[in-house]
């Protein structure tokens, strides 16, 4: 193995590679000297997004510490902090391989080495430590570090201090030239404007931004940092609205957003819009998504008064390939808009809430879909139109109305119109009223399903109002699931696909041992 050149060790190493399981590199550490020089950097350039052990990861900030300048390190030290573990010195100079930073991870580093090395735990200055020790460390990655391509920051970071001092990143030296490579920044914490602001002058090649925006202060920096970038492909906003008392505090955020969006229009592929309110939007910035050519993945999420925009000239975003969508159940259904989308090219389409109109769109519009999850009930007319319509079909997952009467037809009916390209089949039916067929028809069914791998039964948990809770509770004796049988059973098993079926319901294991949740058949390889 000592005599692989070097790219064939560095294409094994990489492929070692997973933030889930650093592990996985430490044997080619072992290998020889030149496995090792290989190795080390692909271990160390994700060592704050790996999820920390509480045993071990403090080792990583001893290891950072020792390649800290000396006027750092007397900096902590005169602070009261205990650096007898780092020597100043390293074996590798380790912050040069770090490209990505999670503010989570590195708080819980800090915290872990601190609860090591502090001899009382009861410290009142350990907050004033960990903001120290914070801005040191970034003062060492931003100097050594030749480019960080990846920042997150999750709404969980438990670091005292550190929230305050997260908006001046840009300060520290080299922090110019380290985040000038920025391409994945991922935001969910609710800062202002300010924090956006300080960016904007550096980060001008980020391809993804996934963020958590205030809807009052954060609009104008937020649009110009989209604005400017060279090459934006990955868009996700989450809107919080401000209350003032009683009141809800809405201006045109939308507007400036979209506006910045369309700077991307040459570039951008994936847009996710989440709690937007367009109420004061201006009424044509949704049509001018069909000036974003490569625009392939749309989702909307629990948005509000997008019945209030123009659509008549959108006529579908001819880049568009998957379409999601979530509606708020006290609002008005945008059908108009759902069904402007909607065109030949699309191949997945998944929707919280559909009307007879949106069925009959996708069955005459999108002959090529391949992925398709409906989440509110279809009628057998329409389960029937869609498999004789969609035939490049291979993800089909709807909800069944209520049963209780015989489905054998149905399956029988659908048997006959089901696309030789499906491999998933998910079916939600409520658990007290599921379908009802016989064992022969399942039978038939599978027989003329040619390449189905997956049978899906989701069953639901029946909506309750408060007396009925009261007066026939949920028990194991009453959510039995009832759909399957084992003569059903051994018509999957002899088909050979997989089964996995669910009754939705949970009890506790510790009271009710015997109660069956979930049962799975795998598919026969």
């Amino acid at each position: 193995m000592k005599y692989f050149p070097t790219e064939v060790v560095q294409r094994i190493v990489s492929n070692l590679q997973d933030v889930k399981n650093p592990h996985y590199l430490f044997s080619t550490l072992m290998v020889n000297k030149e496995w090792c020089k290989v190795s080390v950097p692909y271990l160390w350039e994700l060592t704050l997004d790996y999820i920390p052990d509480k045993y071990n990861s403090y080792k990583c900030i001893i290891t950072y510490l020792s390649n800290a300048e000396e006027s750092s390190r007397n900096f902590l030290r005169n602070h009261g902090m205990d650096l007898l573990t780092s020597p100043p010195w390293s074996t590798f100079n380790y912050p040069t391989y770090l490209t990505s930073i999670n503010y989570h991870h590195l708080a819980i580093l800090i915290q872990s080495y601190l609860s090591k090395t502090n001899d009382d735990n009861n410290d009142d200055f350990i907050p004033a430590k960990e903001k120290l020790l914070f801005q040191e460390l970034f003062k060492l990655f931003m100097k050594k570090s030749k480019y960080i391509k990846k920042i997150t920051i999750p709404d969980t970071i438990n670091l005292d201090g550190i929230m305050e001092d997260i908006p001046f990143i840009t300060r520290y030296n080299g922090a110019s030239k380290c985040l000038r490579g920025l391409k994945e920044f991922y935001c969910y914490w609710n800062f202002n404007g300010s924090f956006y602001k300080s960016i904007q002058n550096i980060c001008k090649n980020i391809q993804i931004i996934k963020i958590y925006i205030d809807a009052y202060y954060d609009v104008e920096h937020l649009s110009k940092l989209i604005s400017i970038q060279s090459n934006l492909k990955q868009l996700k906003i989450e809107v919080q609205e401000i209350t003032v008392g009683n009141s809800i505090i809405i201006n045109d955020y939308c507007t400036p957003i979209f506006n910045s969006i369309l700077d991307q229009k040459n570039s951008i592929q994936k847009l996710e819009l989440i709690n937007f309110s367009f109420q004061f939007a201006d009424k044509e910035i949704f049509e001018k998504l069909i000036n974003c050519k490569y625009l392939r993945f749309l989702s909307i999420y629990k948005c509000k008064f997008l019945e209030s925009l123009n659509f008549a000239s959108l006529n579908g975003i001819p880049s568009l390939e998957e379409f999601y969508y979530c509606h708020k159940i006290d609002d008005y259904f945008p059908e108009n808009l759902i069904i402007s989308l909607f065109h030949s090219n699309l191949r997945k389409i998944k929707l919280s809430f559909h009307t007879m109109n949106i069925i009959e769109a996708i069955i005459i519009n999108c002959p090529n879909l391949e992925i398709l999850k409906l989440s509110t009930s279809l009628n057998r007319k329409n389960i029937l139109d869609i498999f004789s319509s969609c035939n490049q079909l291979k993800h089909f997952s709807f909800k069944g109305k209520h049963g209780g009467n015989n489905e054998n037809n149905l399956l029988i009916q659908m048997s006959k119109f089901v696309p030789l390209t499906l491999e998933i089949l998910e079916i939600q039916m409520c658990l007290q009223h599921p379908w009802i067929f016989s064992a022969d028809s399942l039978k038939f069914f599978l027989k003329a399903s040619k390449n189905l791998k997956l049978l899906k039964i989701i069953h639901k948990e029946p909506q309750q109002t408060l007396d009925q809770q009261f007066s026939n509770p949920l028990t194991p004796e009453n959510s039995t699931m009832k759909t399957l049988s084992r003569d059903h059973f051994d018509v999957i098993k002899e088909s050979g696909i997989g089964l996995y079926m669910t009754s939705g319901i949970k009890f506790s294991k510790k009271l009710y041992p015997n109660y069956v949740h979930t049962i799975e058949i795998p598919r026969k390889i």
